[in-house]
């Protein structure tokens, strides 16, 4: 695996996209699409998002609700990636009305009313609908690794963890024992102690039968809406090629109320939707017992596409200025290998 990729600037994007220039910017670059298409606005644009990996405004239009997206540089990949999904699986993501790769930015249409009916509040039934739906989803992408990649899809399979682990310790190492990122001795020692068992883990991955491919890593009851074509996924600036397990941590951690950590393996809740996600990838000489051994391995693999997914966007903002609490990297790299 490559080393670690650094970046020489950053920005205060909460400012830039708190400004009335970007605002203004974004409102034409949408006025402008919808232009081309003979569809006008209604309405000024609202601001319904502004975080430091996205910025998100809504307009009206007479064709319907349109969303602005603009992403942080580390999550730039979202609009040719979202296109490429909906071009391989229509239906089961929105097509984006227009790209922007340059600027992260796209404009996506209304993709309808999403799962989620409240804070952690998702009917035990709608969550292992969507698994079982993105299992399927998996299972059809697996084919289309060069295409995926191509449109910018990072790749962290089980394979790449081990080095991918080593090359962030020794950058959290590297930084002064000031930055709230740095691992210490204590730490390093933990990553060395834990290296060897990390990759008899991923070798049980790997050699499980069950392909990488599409990890969405946010598939949560706000990204997927229900439509009366069926699910539709959105939302995957997070994603990997990898293994396909490592989906259910996000899901099952917040219908538990144990994100960003979780989930427990032995809650009801998230054995029974375990056990929905797993039997939709049986059969294949897959057997559902022998699936459930990489239930943990696989998890251990969620906390580094999480961890890798907040390296790419912390790079590129200042500490001081996320307007969020700062994701810790180390404590991700210390379950990874626990």
């Amino acid at each position: 695996m490559r080393a670690l990729a650094r970046v020489e600037g950053v920005e205060d994007l909460l400012a830039r996209w708190q400004g009335a220039a970007w605002r203004a910017e974004v409102d034409g670059w949408v006025e402008d699409v919808l232009a081309g298409r003979g569809v006008s606005l209604t309405g000024p644009g609202a601001q319904v998002k502004t975080r430091f990996w996205s910025a998100v405004r809504r307009y009206e239009t007479t064709a319907g609700t349109v969303w602005a997206k603009e992403c942080n540089p580390g999550q730039a990949f979202e609009g040719p990636l979202l296109a490429e999904l909906a071009v391989l699986e229509p239906g089961c993501f929105p097509t984006p009305i227009a790209v922007d790769a340059g600027r992260g930015r796209l404009l996506l249409p209304h993709a309808g009313t999403v799962c989620a009916r409240g804070d952690r509040d998702v009917p035990e039934q709608d969550l292992h609908e969507v698994l079982v739906h993105h299992a399927g989803l998996q299972q059809r992408l697996t084919p289309h690794r060069d295409r995926l990649r191509r449109a910018g899809l990072p790749s962290l399979t089980p394979d790449e963890l081990p080095g991918w682990v080593e090359h962030l310790a020794a950058d959290l190492a590297a930084r002064p024992a000031w930055d709230p990122q740095h691992l210490d001795r204590d730490g390093r020692r933990l990553v060395a102690h834990g290296l060897p068992r990390l990759r008899q883990r991923c070798e049980v991955l790997s050699g499980s039968g069950v392909p990488s491919t599409f990890q969405h890593d946010d598939l949560n009851p706000w990204n997927v809406a229900r439509t009366p074509g069926g699910l539709v996924c959105f939302d995957v600036g997070d994603a990997f090629w990898s293994h396909p397990f490592a989906v259910v941590q996000v899901p099952l951690a917040m219908a538990t109320g144990t994100w960003p950590w979780g989930p427990e393996e032995t809650d009801p809740v998230v054995v029974r939707g375990l056990d929905a996600y797993l039997r939709a990838w049986t059969g294949d000489g897959l057997r559902l017992q022998d699936l459930w051994s990489l239930v943990d391995p696989a998890l251990r693999l969620a906390q580094a596409h999480r961890a890798e997914s907040w390296r790419r966007l912390l790079a590129h903002v200042p500490p001081e200025r996320l307007g969020w609490d700062t994701p810790v990297l180390r404590e991700y790299l210390l379950r990874v290998v626990g």
